[in-house]
């Protein structure tokens, strides 16, 4: 087994923060694997035989402004709580709390439990998915483990730590303050995000017991080959928690949705290692295979693998889709047929949950997305929820998943507008963020600390989701400055884009590519050709220019890259609720006849041009955004969503859906 060091991943500013996370890529006859907290990564699975004990429901909560909990020993099992307001999980302090909705800095959470006495010795992990942004975690007063980022999955090794048959005391510091460093970064020094920082605990917390040889890692690659048949390979790790080296046996097998196996690999045996891995490859064809799409999302299949070792067994099971998704000059192409895409983006917002997005809300959004005829989503800006993955292999729909690897060095603009504004030195940055010069904005894609973070996100992003049929391309990042007079840039994305293909060498990868005013970014762009499709956010007629330069905009990046599929991945406009331009009258902005206009115009310039794959507005529903303050009509909301933030249809929805329509039955 060949072991690389790839990085440390820094956890943000201050004192309390800056202990390392490390992360190893490692081999295992070839396949790489993520080694973080003593531990592989873990492959999701949607389905399990192993024991599981939700840790949801009622924590103690309490924010800690003045960064006294550490000091105060916070996470000390005998804690008074008599001060700790209870909070529901999964959620987050924002939705929960009214009075903290802008609150920025430390809280702390806690709960008892007791995990019944027959995980006794199992191998056992605390399992997180949502936490953070940064994350301490406090088992019986002892500190465990910790992770920076708030959308991903992660776990700890819990196994000698747990008290069995009786209680424990779990308690989790989560801090918000965004550092330099950090993926999603601060961009200077009073910057806010695009979208709201909830922070909590988003999605999911339990503990899940299993024994002690089992699966870590599960790469299946399932296409359509010659003759209606479908390849499947599968590659994967299986760990061995024990001190003991151990063989053990695995069975894999493929079935249809009626559960009637249609293949049956021949048995392995592992020898694995104490405390280490084994690795193993298998492949197949499966003669008639029926191919999956947004129009056939029930031609899912069923791959279920047990692994029995000397104390105990599991059984763990994946839904896959036999699909290709690829590009081809300036066509992108879906089972050898063009691929079209009607596309969204989504956040994970909801008014009353916030981050955490519960089924009822899940289900209202995939029928108005199926309303609007929608083919495809880029999940904005960060993985999302694995529920809703699922449910995108289910229902139908393409996706583009992305890391929150969010306008490195665009800093530099707001500096410089605020100078000569002369507001600079009359703000303050928050306590533990340092107040950076130009020269730093600039060169913050050159920080390794940053570099590392967002490689650690990706990578997390892909062994917990990469079997999901419906994930069609890897964005790397949104709105990063691409500029070619910003060297670093290129060397920032290749980096990234590196490590995706070496964990991932089949899907796309790409990345949204900011326009500047003018024909600066045809000139001077110099990131897009290491996309393999070119994603353009643009706003012309909207945060600057006119809507009519977007069709010369378009020419322009065609002609640099000739042989390169061009996809618009962002466009809108700001439509208040309710707010209408005078009957006869021309549109103003903020209107949301004027969103009409807006969505009419870019779709038109869309379909004069052969070489676009598609476009995406801005975007679904209306959301809480931090840096839109007094100046916004609605403070602190993004309101180019064609549905209000509760999801009430403004007239943009129905000018996209007519326009979907027409491109459902037309084409392009």
């Amino acid at each position: 087994m060949g072991i690389a060091l790839l990085g440390v991943a820094v956890l943000g500013l201050g004192k309390e923060q800056s202990a390392p996370a490390e992360y190893e890529i490692r081999e295992a006859d070839g396949i790489p694997y993520l080694f973080m907290n003593g531990i592989p990564y873990f492959t999701r699975f949607q389905e399990t035989d192993h024991p599981v004990l939700d840790l949801s429901g009622t924590w103690k909560f309490k924010a800690d402004p003045e960064n006294r909990g550490l000091a105060e020993q916070w996470f000390a099992p005998e804690l008074n709580e008599a001060d700790w307001k209870d909070h529901p999980i999964p959620g987050s302090w924002q939705a929960v709390f009214p009075e903290l909705l802008e609150y920025i800095g430390a809280s702390w959470y806690c709960r008892s439990f007791t995990v019944p006495a027959a995980f006794a010795g199992k191998f056992n992990r605390l399992v997180l998915d949502g936490a953070g942004f940064h994350t301490r975690v406090f088992l019986n007063g002892e500190e465990i483990g910790r992770h920076a980022g708030n959308y991903s999955r992660w776990s700890l090794d819990v196994s000698k730590k747990l008290k069995y048959g009786e209680p424990n005391s779990l308690v989790l510091r989560i801090d918000n303050l965004l550092g330099y460093s950090d993926v999603p970064p601060r961009l200077w020094q009073g910057s806010r995000l695009g979208w709201w920082e909830y922070a909590g605990i988003g999605r999911l917390v339990q503990i899940e017991s299993s024994p002690a040889q089992t699966i870590c890692k599960l790469a299946v690659t399932a296409e359509p080959v010659a003759g209606g048949a479908g390849r499947i390979a599968i590659q994967g790790i299986a760990y061995n928690a024990s001190d003991q080296p151990a063989r053990a046996e695995l069975a894999v097998r493929l079935s249809d949705p009626a559960q009637e196996t249609m293949l049956l690999f021949p048995a392995e045996i592992m020898e694995l290692p104490a405390q280490g891995v084994a690795a193993f490859k298998l492949e197949g064809n499966l003669p008639n295979a029926k191919y999956w799409s947004p129009e056939t999302p029930g031609n899912r299949y069923r791959l279920s693998l047990a692994l029995s070792g000397p104390v105990g067994a599991e059984r763990q099971a994946v839904e896959i889709g036999f699909r290709r998704f690829e590009a081809r000059g300036t066509g992108i192409f879906l089972n050898g047929k063009p691929y079209y895409i009607r596309g969204i983006n989504r956040h994970e917002d909801d008014p009353a949950t916030g981050l955490f997005q519960g089924d009822a809300r899940m289900e209202e959004d995939i029928a108005l997305l199926k309303d609007l005829r929608v083919n495809h989503m880029r999940m904005a800006h960060y993985p999302n929820d694995p529920r809703w993955l699922d449910r995108m292999d289910r229902e139908g729909f393409t996706i583009c998943e992305e890391i929150p690897l969010y306008q490195t060095a665009m800093g530099f603009t707001k500096y410089g507008e605020t100078f000569f504004l002369g507001e600079r030195e009359k703000e303050e940055p928050p306590a533990g963020v340092e107040r950076r010069s130009p020269f730093g904005l600039i060169h913050q894609q050159a920080d390794e600390k940053l570099i590392q973070n967002a490689i650690q996100q990706e990578l997390e992003t892909i062994e917990r989701d990469r079997n999901h049929p419906s994930i069609v391309m890897w964005s790397v990042g949104n709105e990063n400055m691409t500029l070619s007079f910003f060297p670093s840039s290129r060397k920032m994305h290749a980096r990234v884009i590196e490590a995706v293909r070496r964990f991932d060498p089949d899907r796309l990868v790409t990345f949204a590519v900011i326009t500047s005013v003018g024909h600066l970014s045809p000139r001077f762009e110099g990131v897009a050709d290491l996309a393999d499709v070119i994603s353009i956010n643009e706003y012309y007629g909207w945060y600057y220019g006119e809507m009519e330069q977007l069709g010369p905009y378009l020419d322009h990046m065609h002609q640099k890259w000739p042989q390169k599929p061009i996809l618009l991945s962002e466009f809108g406009a700001d439509a208040v609720p309710g707010r209408h331009a005078p009957a006869g009258a021309e549109p103003e902005k903020f209107t949301e006849e004027y969103q009409v206009k807006m969505l009419e115009h870019v779709w038109s310039e869309i379909r004069k041009r052969d070489f676009m794959v598609g476009g995406m507005p801005w975007v679904f529903a209306d959301f809480r955004v931090g840096w839109f303050g007094d100046m916004h009509p609605t403070f602190h909301m993004n309101e180019k969503g064609v549905l209000t933030y509760r999801r009430e249809k403004k007239l943009g929805y129905s000018a996209l859906k007519k326009i979907y329509q027409d491109l459902e039955v037309k084409g392009p």
